[in-house]
């Protein structure tokens, strides 16, 4: 299994003790409510001012960049060191065998497709933001050039085949700073009109050769730093994150914001807002907890940019409302214990050995197959 390897990795192993033993902050409550958040978060969660806040502690996961093994760790091993983690949404699926439901029923003031996405009417998870994939694009050069509309993926590659013949210096139009996997499922989903977990289908055979064709995905392609690229004018459009693109478009009135591409107009994309999720045999932390999803937290994550679960007072921006409006959100699909894994060795395969996006889906497809029939 694939914590046995971690618990031998010194950079693992030294956390892992210490969530373990339930160490805390320094000057942190002995009791009360612990949280972990990733370490970008701490602060956010530190100076909101909540009811009960004296009562709930908050502390850095780290090292983050192995946070999904960590979380893994904490709850398949029922680790008392915090009540509750912030994570992902789209991490969920592969944690749920080990994660306690909230009482109450479906989160109050949530979009329906959210609250189906954290298990609806028994949330194994509270969504604390909304966050999912969409394209920023440089809307000066859709004007200059009069390219296609990129609603459509075959319109996207039109006005990508236009960009890269007429622009100067722009050989590779496309960036992305969404993990390759995700990027995948959204394209895939929205081109199928519909959010199945199938992987060898013509139509995620198709996004896979889009993929490569524009070199997302590749070795030495960026994955960060794509918002700097593209204000200086490296690229024309990037797939990145709601709250990532808003805040892009916010600086730099030549971007815009768009849905992903979808051929019924609606894009179908995975739920990857940060959520609340608590372990199965947990102390009864959940009416605590629950403060973090109530209206002043609520706020408090939309002063701070992002896009809150609930409805804010002040409406969100116009585009960013528009993406809302004209985008359909899922939870991950259940692939199953590495099958996550087994689709990104699929993609790394297309997109870096040269193998055709055929014949990767297909092998990853039959080891789906095995997966499933040996659950």
């Amino acid at each position: 299994m694939r914590w046995t390897l971690l618990l031998a990795c010194p950079l693992i192993a030294i956390p892992l003790m210490l969530l373990s033993s339930g160490c805390g902050p320094q000057g942190a409550p002995s009791r009360g409510c612990r949280v972990a958040v990733p370490p970008s978060l701490l602060n956010l969660f530190e100076e909101s001012d909540l009811d009960g806040r004296q009562s709930m502690s908050f502390a850095a996961l780290r090292p983050y960049r192995r946070a999904r093994d960590l979380e893994v760790l904490l709850f398949s091993s029922r680790s008392t060191a915090f009540d509750a983690v912030v994570l992902p949404g789209r991490y969920l699926p592969g944690l749920r065998p080990w994660l306690g439901t909230f009482p109450g029923g479906a989160p109050a003031g949530v979009r329906a497709d959210v609250a189906e996405s954290v298990g609806g009417v028994r949330p194994y998870a509270l969504p604390l933001t909304i966050d999912f994939g969409v394209m920023v694009i440089r809307q000066d050069l859709w004007s200059t050039y009069s390219l296609p509309s990129p609603s459509s993926l075959a319109g996207l590659r039109d006005a990508m085949m236009t960009v890269k013949s007429r622009v100067p210096g722009m050989l590779e139009p496309i960036a992305s700073d969404l993990p390759m996997d995700e990027l995948f499922w959204d394209l895939s989903w929205s081109f199928e009109g519909e959010a199945a977990a199938d992987l060898y289908t013509f139509p995620k055979v198709h996004v896979l050769d889009f993929l490569r064709e524009f070199g997302v995905g590749r070795p030495g392609h960026p994955s960060n730093g794509t918002e700097e690229i593209l204000e200086k004018g490296g690229w024309a459009v990037v797939f990145t994150s709601l709250h990532r693109a808003a805040s892009m478009c916010r600086r730099d009135r030549r971007l815009a914001l768009c849905p992903l591409p979808a051929r019924s107009g609606r894009a179908q994309v995975l739920y990857n807002g940060w959520c609340l999720a608590r372990p199965e045999d947990g102390d009864g932390a959940g009416g605590a907890l629950r403060t973090l999803e109530a209206e002043p937290f609520q706020e408090h994550l939309a002063r701070s940019g992002f896009i809150g679960a609930r409805p804010a007072k002040e409406p969100p921006p116009a585009e960013v409302d528009f993406a809302l409006r004209r985008t359909e959100i899922h939870g991950a699909p259940d692939l199953g214990p590495g099958g996550d894994e087994v689709v990104l060795e699929a993609l790394q395969d297309a997109t870096e050995t040269g193998m055709s996006a055929e014949e990767a889906l297909r092998r990853a497809a039959a080891r789906l197959e095995q997966i499933g029939r040996s659950r």
